[in-house]
């Protein structure tokens, strides 16, 4: 998983400055799988799905499930679903979802991606 802040200093050479303010945007990559053993293949995309949704609007719910229920409804590498909780926490109470995308190829993964705006900084 990968959780990056974007902010103006971080714009690519020769791009244009964006005027807006993206010091409280987060975004988040994260591949929803399970690479090894009995359940190897497994892509669950209703846990997916409500993850990504109760991400913004509830994570209290995500809070209370335990690591077992990770690993059960995500595959082990699900387990790391637990930072995107962090990330969350960090967010503050009041955000906005900009941008949201699920894949699933023609593969054993699928990569969830989730921008958010933290509306609990703005000035």
């Amino acid at each position: 998983m990968a959780v990056r802040s974007r902010s103006s200093c971080g714009r690519a050479p020769g791009r244009p400055r964006d005027d807006r303010d993206h010091s409280n945007w987060i975004d988040s990559l994260k591949p929803f799988h399970q690479l090894a053993g009995a359940r190897a293949g497994l892509i669950n995309q209703d846990f997916d799905r409500m993850f990504l949704d109760a991400i913004e609007h509830d994570p209290e719910k995500l809070a209370a499930l335990t690591r077992e229920d990770y690993i059960r409804e995500a595959g082990s590498e699900g387990i790391e679903l637990i930072m995107w909780l962090i990330m969350r926490g960090a967010l503050g109470p009041r955000i906005r979802r900009v941008h949201e995308t699920y894949h699933v190829p023609a593969s054993n993964t699928a990569a969830g991606m989730a921008l958010f705006e933290n509306l609990s900084i703005r000035s």
